[in-house]
C-alpha cells in the first residue's frame, strides 16, 4: 500500500476527487492554516480493477463446468498474486465473496483457501472414465471424407 500526501487550495479538491476516485481512496483533512491536506491511499494499481474475476456461478453438472472452473481459477490466482499483503484468511474471504451461493455450499465447511480450492477442484473437475473412452475409440468408424487425424 502506497500513501501520497499533498496540500492544495479547497477549490481544487473536487476536481482531484473526480480524477482519482477510480484509482485510489482520497482522505481529505483540513490543517489549521486553512489549507486542505489530501492523502491518497493507492490500494491497487489500475489494472487490478480489471483483473478481478466475475462471480463464479456454474452448475457442477454442466458439461462445460470443468473448463469454466479451470479458467475462473486461473483468473483468481492472477488476481490474488497482484494484491499486496494478502493473508490466507483474506484469500479465503475474497474467494467466498466471488462465489455464487450455490457454489458456496460446497466449501461452507472449509477453513483455508487451499482446502476450499481443492474441494472445488474435486466438485468441478471430473476424472476421465478410461473404460468409456477406450470403448468410444474402439467402436468409432471413419466416415467418408474424414481424415485419420
Amino acid at each position: 500500500m502506497r500513501t501520497v500526501s499533498w496540500s492544495l487550495p479547497l477549490c481544487s479538491y473536487c476536481l482531484l476527487f473526480t480524477f482519482a476516485s477510480d484509482l485510489s481512496v482520497i482522505k481529505p483533512t483540513y490543517r489549521r492554516d486553512g489549507d486542505l491536506r489530501v492523502t491518497t491511499i493507492f490500494y491497487t494499481q489500475i489494472m487490478d480493477k480489471h483483473l478481478r474475476p466475475q462471480t463464479f456461478s456454474t452448475p457442477a453438472d454442466s458439461a462445460s463446468s470443468a473448463n469454466r472452473w479451470k479458467h475462473w481459477k486461473r483468473i483468481l490466482e492472477n488476481y490474488l498474486s497482484r494484491l499486496a499483503e494478502v493473508t490466507a484468511q483474506d484469500k479465503l474471504d475474497i474467494l467466498i465473496s466471488l462465489l455464487d451461493s450455490t457454489v458456496y455450499e460446497y466449501i461452507r465447511e472449509c477453513s483455508t483457501d487451499e482446502e476450499a480450492i481443492s474441494c472445488l477442484d474435486n466438485v468441478f473437475v471430473k476424472p476421465v472414465n478410461e473404460v468409456y473412452a477406450r470403448h468410444r475409440l474402439n467402436t468409432c468408424q471413419q466416415k467418408p471424407g474424414e481424415t485419420i487425424d
